[in-house]
């Protein structure tokens, strides 16, 4: 507040420059080591919550630590930035597994939806979602599973009854061009 007062206020006599540059580096020196106190009180809760694996707690300091790492003129060699890594890395860590437990979540979600849906779904498709849920850690729960080979098995009877049924029209249609032909070169003949 004095270092505002004495740089604000309109002097009718300024006050002397070395009392400014005084004041000046009282303030960077009580600021630098209030904003150490706050670092550290960060540090503390940041290695808490690596000690006790809660992400949440961890999530809540790393935010503070980021906001208060962008106000404060902090070397990036300093020590402090050594001491909070591990739990650093360890957050990256949980937010990678927690994007993938989301991304399992909605693919098995999707897969549900296609099981339920009562239209042809291609065996293909079924096939890359299935495998992309399998991929996961925790792979395909075994209710889902069991419908999955199901839908599959009956997808695939059904695109071999359309594969058949295409190739007796080709066959019958072949047969009746056939004929045909035959039918034109006997009357063409007589």
């Amino acid at each position: 507040h004095l270092l505002a007062e004495l740089e604000v206020q309109t002097w009718s006599e300024p006050p002397p420059e070395t009392l400014l540059q005084a004041v000046r580096k009282t303030d960077a020196h009580f600021r630098g080591r209030q904003n150490r106190a706050i670092l550290a009180d960060i540090e503390v809760n940041l290695n808490d919550a690596f000690a006790a694996s809660d992400p949440i707690r961890g999530r809540i300091a790393r935010d503070r630590w980021r906001a208060t790492l962008a106000t404060v003129k902090l070397s990036p060699k300093d020590a402090v930035h050594g001491r909070v890594e591990p739990a650093l890395r360890w957050l990256e860590a949980q937010d990678r597994r927690d994007e993938g437990d989301r991304e399992h979540e909605d693919l098995t979600r999707e897969l549900i939806g296609l099981l339920d849906d009562p239209r042809r779904v291609a065996p293909a498709v079924l096939d890359r979602t299935a495998n992309e849920i399998l991929g996961h850690r925790d792979g395909m729960p075994a209710s889902v599973q069991d419908r999955f080979v199901a839908r599959l098995t009956l997808e695939r009877a059904r695109q071999a009854r359309r594969r058949q049924w295409a190739a007796a029209a080709a066959a019958i249609g072949a047969v009746v061009v056939i004929s045909d032909v035959g039918a034109g070169f006997r009357s063409q003949s007589r």
